[in-house]
């Protein structure tokens, strides 16, 4: 299937030449989408957790939990019948670290108000406090991934049985599929709203749950909030006080301030977004060269402005021409959303519209390469943004 997707793939490109680079650049998405809808693929829901029952978003060290809808009768898996939660972390988890979910299934006001064991607590780096559990929501299991093992708990703290546990995503992924062979797990098939807990290193997270809301962020919203963040957009400061004839007087003027003050490094950033646009300008085999001449220079006053003064000026530039060029041919969406989400978290705590902004450009790109998880993420983050400026 690889290979016919490919071939299909190149034959376009081929094609495009004809027409220059310029219209393929601003159009080499419909491709994308042209391909996967004329081959009709599609992954089994069962293979890849069971559909998305909801999705939750946080800006502690947890930045998401989804749920997924129980899955039964699914083929090739570990477990024919099983419940998969995802927890996304901002950093890494350990090979030592411990993670765990106490849930409420059911919401009867039965179960145990206190964490499964003090070894337990202390591992997580959590005192006797942090750990508030709803009276009304008592947990019922605990679901808990370790160096040890995975196993699931009762209320009591009999353990039940063993789980999946699967750290993806450099350890910054844990998704666990929960086997519900036992009688009280399996009213997780009756979607009820409940209560999660979410234990972690440095993390407690009590969550009411709805297992009938559906995925929280659809393809239209996420589509329709990028295009109200971007409206929303401050004007940016790049190059309006001068105007440059051509577009090799730009990057004549560049390449001459980055060589007189080797330092300035956004000059040298500024160089590079210059020559990608050259690139736009040129034919298919040109194009590419100058691109690729430009992330020469971009990568290089990324890597050397990291944790200055010009690193957000210097991840801007970087960030737009990574945004502008087509995924299919260099394959940059990644870094420019890493990029936008880094100018984010540089940007004046004040400018809420700016920080809206860039995160959904950063959603832009993810979706650019097909990372809708962080997609979703970072469209959460930009509507809090806009929700804090209103």
């Amino acid at each position: 299937m690889k290979a016919v997707v490919f071939y299909i793939r190149s034959t376009i490109i081929s094609i495009m030449c004809f027409f220059g680079i310029a219209l393929f650049f601003f159009n080499s998405k419909m491709f994308d989408n042209f391909v996967a809808k004329g081959l009709h693929l599609k992954l089994t829901p069962s293979l890849i957790g069971g559909e998305i029952a909801n999705e939750y978003f946080y800006d502690g060290e947890l930045v998401q939990y989804t749920i997924h809808k129980p899955v039964s009768e699914a083929k090739w898996q570990r477990y024919s019948e099983y419940w998969q939660l995802d927890m996304v972390f901002k950093k890494p988890l350990s090979p030592q670290d411990k993670a765990a979910v106490y849930i409420d299934i059911d919401g009867d006001g039965k179960g145990s108000l206190t964490p499964l064991s003090g070894d337990f607590l202390g591992e997580l780096g959590l005192l006797d406090g942090d750990f508030q559990f709803d009276a009304a929501h008592p947990w019922d299991y605990c679901a808990v991934a370790s160096a040890d093992g995975a196993k699931v708990y009762d209320a009591s703290g009999a353990a039940v049985s063993d789980i999946q546990a699967n750290f993806l995503d450099g350890r910054k992924k844990l998704a666990i599929r929960i086997p519900l062979q036992d009688q009280g797990l399996q009213k997780a098939y009756l979607n009820k709203s409940a209560y999660h807990y979410i234990a972690a290193p440095k993390t407690f997270v009590a969550q009411a749950v709805d297992m009938n809301a559906g995925d929280s962020l659809s393809k239209e919203q996420m589509e329709e909030l990028i295009k109200q963040a971007k409206a929303r957009a401050p004007s940016f400061d790049s190059d309006t006080k001068r105007q440059f004839s051509s577009t090799d007087q730009k990057i004549s003027y560049y390449q001459n301030l980055s060589e007189q003050n080797a330092d300035d490094l956004v000059a040298l950033a500024k160089l590079g977004s210059a020559v990608a646009t050259k690139g736009g300008e040129s034919n298919v085999a040109q194009a590419v060269k100058l691109v690729n001449q430009a992330f020469v220079y971009l990568d290089k006053a990324a890597e050397l402005s990291q944790d200055t003064p010009q690193e957000f000026d210097v991840l801007m530039e970087r960030a737009h021409v990574c945004a502008a060029v087509p995924e299919m041919v260099f394959a940059k969406s990644q870094i420019g959303a890493r990029d936008f989400e880094r100018c984010a978290e540089l940007c004046p705590k004040e400018n809420k519209d700016l920080a809206a902004y860039l995160y959904a450009m950063a959603a832009e790109c993810y979706n650019n390469c097909d990372k809708t998880d962080r997609a979703k993420r970072a469209c959460a983050q930009a509507q809090k943004c806009m929700a804090r400026a209103d």
